[in-house]
């Protein structure tokens, strides 16, 4: 995968994808976990940490959920073993 000039590694997250209508916060929780728990199999990964891009274009209300953020930022975050080095939106 891509990563920054810290050697990060750059999770490219679409919001505009996102339909809370067909997957649970449950489900997105799962399927973020599971991206940066793969990206930690890297060893420079593990030691330099992730950088966020998070692409808003094309957002809209309809994409958007308060408990799915609620679990993720509450919840999913703090338990991953995972250096944030920079958050891009």
């Amino acid at each position: 995968g891509a990563t920054d000039g810290a050697g990060r590694k750059i999770l490219w997250l679409r919001f505009r994808f996102h339909d809370p209508k067909v997957s649970s916060p449950k489900d997105f929780a799962r399927a973020a976990a599971t991206v940066m728990l793969h990206a930690l199999r890297d060893a420079d990964t593990a030691r330099c940490g992730v950088a966020v891009l998070q692409d808003m274009t094309g957002l809209r209300m309809k994409n958007i959920s308060p408990p799915t953020a609620k679990l993720m930022f509450g919840q999913v975050f703090p338990r991953l073993p995972v250096r944030l080095g920079e958050a891009w939106v």
